[in-house]
């Protein structure tokens, strides 16, 4: 019987916002931009297909398989098959040390890329802080290193996780300012793998069960989802990622990098979170460690979604987002973009005003597509460059909220 790849779906929950992790030194934001203190971060729409998601947009059940998925069996509780849908009693039999061996390098460090190590907050050539995170620099940075707001705690104790100042701001309502990241928290798996690593002395090398072999280098991707291809727009599912190495083992740790070849039909963030944007059918992929997976179809079918809150859901994220320290905030002049002003000023500044680039409005009442702003969010491609610079994609649940306000008229609500 051939050897068939296993695997647990990586749930993605990380959402966009901001928030560096630095202590007066740490920053953990998801690609940059606020300090961990509390300072102040084309394709065209064509056919589509029925969706179980609901007008909350929350993932209901997709309807059948897509197009360029994998062609496999069924799933069993384990997510091993084999062709007729049975789980091999090869992988089944060599299933104990399955991806058990870690390192700082494969396990941890992606975790600062991603999060911590943008050029905004602890990358570049003037981190915050002067703390850089990024590949070659955050072991010796963080392990027995005194915390700065806190300086009777290391930012990294070995073998003691509960006394490093890191895990500490990861948390809910750390001893000094706010938990980190700003916005978006690191979730569940990647705090139980920093935890792990620093549990097992924190290591810059190898750590765990690394005699039965090992991870090996990633081989395949795959995609699947909870629910089906389909949803409707203005409506979100997720999707899930799963790496395997050349043994059939599933990657720990693996950070999953998401892509829309459509984002005007499909828009995905960095956690697998997908909205329907506009009708249409759009490829995503999965990459992981330069590994790309088979594409996966999903098509987005017309609709219109309930209305969202400017108050409540919109001004909040551009807060968060975009009222960051030197981005859009006061300069100075009276008339620039900026988001550090009150509610009623922001919507005057956006809705039917122009943008400085060619012949958009920033937002076009009931027109997504036309609204630049919308279009700065979600296209990579986008003049300029897609925003928020040097941070994650926006979280999929604030670009749900942003369209259906547009889309459904951009009033003042």
């Amino acid at each position: 019987m051939p050897m068939r790849r296993i695997g647990l779906g990586l749930l993605a929950v990380f959402l966009l916002g901001s928030g560096c992790f630095g202590d007066g030194d740490l920053n953990f934001e998801p690609g940059g931009g606020l300090p961990l203190e509390d300072t102040a971060a084309n394709g065209e729409p064509d056919g589509g297909s029925d969706s179980g998601t609901g007008t909350d947009g929350t993932v209901g059940d997709m309807a059948g398989a897509a197009d360029g998925t994998n062609d496999m069996g069924a799933v069993d509780d384990m997510g091993a098959v084999d062709d007729m849908g049975n789980p091999p009693e090869d992988i089944v039999a060599d299933m104990g040390g399955g991806g058990a061996c870690s390192s700082y390098e494969s396990t941890i460090q992606p975790i600062f890329t991603k999060s911590c190590a943008g050029a905004a907050c602890h990358g570049g050539n003037a981190p915050k802080a002067a703390l850089s995170l990024v590949a070659g620099s955050s072991y010796a940075n963080l392990v027995g290193v005194k915390s700065t707001q806190v300086p009777a705690s290391n930012r990294v104790e070995p073998f003691d996780p509960d006394a490093s100042y890191l895990l500490t701001k990861l948390n809910p309502k750390p001893p000094v300012g706010q938990q980190m990241p700003f916005g978006p928290k690191l979730n569940e798996a990647q705090i139980t793998l920093i935890r792990d690593w620093i549990e097992a002395g924190a290591p810059n090398g190898e750590y765990g069960d690394c005699n039965g072999g090992g991870e090996g280098p990633v081989v395949a991707v795959e995609i699947t989802s909870p629910g089906g291809n389909s949803l409707l727009e203005g409506d979100m599912a997720q999707l899930t990622a799963e790496a395997y190495d050349d043994k059939g083992n599933l990657k720990a740790g693996a950070i999953v990098e998401w892509s829309s070849a459509k984002p005007k039909v499909v828009y995905i963030d960095g956690e697998g979170s997908m909205v329907g944007i506009s009708p249409g059918m759009a490829m995503i992929t999965a990459t992981v460690d330069d590994v790309v997976s088979d594409p996966f179809t999903v098509e987005v079918k017309p609709n219109m979604p309930p209305t969202s809150s400017f108050m409540e859901k919109v001004v909040p994220y551009f807060t968060a987002g975009c009222a960051l320290d030197g981005c859009h905030v006061d300069d100075g002049e009276a008339d620039d973009l900026r988001f550090d002003r009150p509610a009623d000023k922001i919507f005057e500044k956006i809705v039917n005003e122009k943008a400085d680039e060619g012949d958009w409005l920033l937002v076009d009442p009931s027109s997504p597509l036309q609204s630049f702003i919308l279009i700065k969010v979600i296209d990579p491609k986008v003049e300029g460059g897609q925003m928020p610079l040097g941070m994650p994609n926006s979280a999929a649940e604030d670009v749900m909220h942003l369209l259906r306000w547009i889309k459904t008229g951009a009033e003042w609500n």
